[in-house]
């Protein structure tokens, strides 16, 4: 007997949906913040289970780790917003 694979894209689905989310929170309550607000959301991958999804940015700075180091400390609360 063959076991029917329904949810196939699930992955893809919680991803897209975290990554839609996470845009929202940063447009929403980063806007005023000068790094923050010249990144893009342009890629996720969910994996471990949908314990994990990693985020792919774009950035209008040239301060690539400036920018990455202030997602970084705003992690925490964007997590927070998101649950």
């Amino acid at each position: 007997m063959q076991r029917k694979n329904v949810n196939s894209n699930r992955n893809d689905r919680v991803a897209a949906k975290v990554q839609t989310l996470v845009a929202e929170i940063l447009r929403d309550n980063y806007s005023e913040d000068p790094l923050i607000s010249g990144v893009s959301l342009v890629g996720a991958v969910a994996h471990g289970g949908l314990q994990f999804v990693r985020l792919f940015f774009y950035c209008r700075s040239n301060d690539v780790a400036a920018v990455q180091k202030q997602l970084d400390a705003e992690t925490k609360t964007i997590r927070f917003e998101l649950a």
